[in-house]
């Protein structure tokens, strides 16, 4: 919320109120199409420094807000190498916005004059970016109804499409080539048959067309931007026969203390089924926690990271919650691994800052992986498969212990360093 100052008089402070709000409510709506000039609007209100100043705080706190929140909105909408190229857009115009303003400090002849244009110019920068960004959202969204999520399979007598939240499963058809390309891509990613993948596609149903017998209809396509396996957070998976889920059969396990865990169904849960088992293991520092319901399983690995020279066992309390640093395996029935690596507390803004090794194997930087920080933790998110289960996880289960390296800058070797237990992984 934006406070006015009170050394503002009061009908300064009035006029002020009514003109920030207009002003803020056209860079909002991006229909203001003048450049903004907030310096000569607080100067209208009053002549004193210190009202000024605070005048053009209250302008900059509000822009500053407004494109956080529209920043987290974004983040929370892509993925992959588009949030990656997003932050790093973000982070060039911080750059070139603090380079392109902060130099009118060097030029003017008075400091408060200084000041006072170098805030108006960040100002004016504020706007102009999230009318860009704005703009961006307001075509994207135009564009959103073409695209339709589901789950795809291709097989014997399948060449099947149903749309999330839908129960009806569609014939896909559309170009022999983009047909052709969807199911190759299809066999490269299954390792079953029949086998459920994740789909963003462009098109359209056909109730009317009933020639293919167990569907409700065809699909008819004109492009697919995305296949994938599931993940947990896509939208609930179409039922399936659980009979074929391979149990869960760990391995020379070390003696573990396990805990039935009793919780409620959350809506979170229930919108991928109603959870039948719940089960919760400790192995050495390593905690882990599996759900199995009608539709899938899941297992998460989670240990907690301490100082290196230090035991993360050895800190006071929950040292899960108080650790600096926390590694997170999920493991689902489609035999997928992601890792998520967490920094509560703390805002780190490249992958390229985080190192990884396991004992005297360094993997360095994470190519591929995604940044997300928000304002509870930075989480480095790995989800590419071929690096997991080829290169990681076969280091972690010969290993006895996971590091990672913090740099304060890309340019040098010096950072916090952190380590983990890997005793009691395998």
């Amino acid at each position: 919320m934006v406070t006015v100052h009170r050394c503002i008089t009061e009908t300064a402070a009035s006029q002020w109120l009514v003109r920030w709000a207009v002003l803020i409510a056209l860079a909002i709506t991006w229909s203001n199409t003048q450049a903004v000039d907030v310096l000569a609007d607080c100067r209208s209100l009053s002549n004193d420094v210190d009202d000024i100043h605070n005048c053009l705080d209250n302008y900059l706190d509000a822009m500053d807000d407004n494109l956080a929140d529209l920043g987290t909105y974004i983040e929370r909408e892509l993925q992959g190498s588009a949030l990656l190229n997003y932050q790093t857009s973000q982070a060039a115009f911080q750059a070139y916005r603090q380079a392109n303003c902060l130099w009118y400090l060097d030029l003017t002849n008075t400091r408060e004059d200084s000041e006072q244009v170098a805030k108006n110019c960040l100002v004016r920068m504020s706007v102009e970016r999230f009318t860009e960004l704005q703009t961006l959202l307001a075509t994207a969204s135009q564009r959103q109804n073409n695209f339709v999520s589901g789950y795809y399979v291709y097989g014997a007598n399948r060449n099947s499409f149903q749309p999330c939240g839908s129960e009806k499963r569609y014939w896909v058809e559309g170009e022999n080539t983009l047909i052709g390309e969807l199911q190759q891509t299809y066999l490269n990613l299954a390792n079953a048959d029949l086998q459920l993948m994740y789909v963003v596609v462009v098109g359209e149903p056909d109730d009317s067309v009933q020639n293919v017998a167990g569907h409700d209809g065809v699909f008819n396509i004109t492009n697919m931007t995305e296949m994938r396996l599931p993940q947990e957070s896509d939208c609930r998976l179409p039922t399936v026969n659980t009979a074929a889920v391979n149990e869960i059969e760990p391995t020379n396990l070390p003696s573990a203390s396990i805990t039935p865990v009793e919780s409620d169904v959350s809506s979170e849960q229930s919108a991928v089924g109603e959870v039948f088992q719940e089960l919760r293991a400790y192995f050495g520092d390593w905690q882990v926690d599996c759900r199995q319901n009608q539709n899938t399983y899941s297992c998460e690995l989670l240990v907690p990271f301490a100082e290196a020279g230090k035991k993360a066992s050895e800190a006071e309390g929950d040292f899960y919650a108080s650790a600096p640093a926390t590694l997170l395996l999920q493991r689902r029935i489609d035999k997928r691994t992601t890792a998520q690596l967490s920094f509560p507390n703390r805002e780190i803004d490249s992958v390229a800052k985080i190192r990884w090794r396991v004992d005297n194997y360094t993997f360095g930087d994470i190519i591929g992986s995604d940044i997300r920080v928000d304002e509870t933790a930075t989480r480095q998110l790995v989800t590419e498969r071929k690096f997991i289960r080829d290169d990681f996880l076969p280091l972690l289960i010969q290993g006895t212990e996971l590091g990672v390296e913090v740099l304060d800058n890309v340019e040098n070797s010096r950072g916090e360093r952190f380590t983990a237990t890997l005793l009691g992984l395998t």
